[in-house]
């Protein structure tokens, strides 16, 4: 994260180009017009994006149909990867906290299910920018998954 003072009288210009090129990357502002921003910064690679960690994959996928708390998300993992990826709380809460950090989710107000209520369990909702990873990280492995199949490393599991 970077924060950036700006020259009074150009925070509107500021926001407006920023948002424009980096869209959810600006976390927030002191005013407005700002006279301060905290804008989001990851490096990228040759791909344009630096890859996701496996937990960060596991955890967008997971939030990628609806707003889950954090037991749910690694149910959900389990469940998605056949009980072969187990998201231990260390793993989860310090990938989450580092993830609300980085744009990639965010806290949500999702309905409680009466027969899930506890008010201790905090909802996590994917963000624009986390959804864009994602994509971007589903289009990287499924390139891997083709460099495989034509090396035959894959030559017995067929194209979905």
């Amino acid at each position: 994260m970077v924060v950036v003072a700006l020259p009074w009288g150009w925070g509107r210009v500021w926001v407006a180009a920023l948002q424009e090129l980096s869209k959810d990357n600006i976390l927030s502002y002191d005013s407005y017009p700002p006279r301060q921003l905290e804008v989001s910064v990851s490096p990228k690679g040759a791909s344009g994006a630096k890859p996701l960690t496996s937990s960060f994959f596991y955890i967008l996928l997971a939030l990628a149909d609806e707003e889950r708390h954090g037991l749910g998300i690694a149910a959900e993992v389990a469940r998605r990867t056949e009980n072969e990826v187990d998201l231990g709380p260390g793993t989860l809460y310090n990938a989450i906290k580092k993830m609300l950090d980085a744009g990639l989710i965010q806290d949500s107000s999702a309905p409680r299910d009466p027969a899930d209520d506890d008010p201790r369990r905090r909802y996590y909702s994917i963000t624009r920018a986390g959804r864009r990873s994602l994509e971007v990280e589903a289009r990287r492995l499924a390139r891997i998954v083709d460099a495989a199949r034509e090396k035959n490393v894959l030559h017995d599991l067929r194209p979905v």
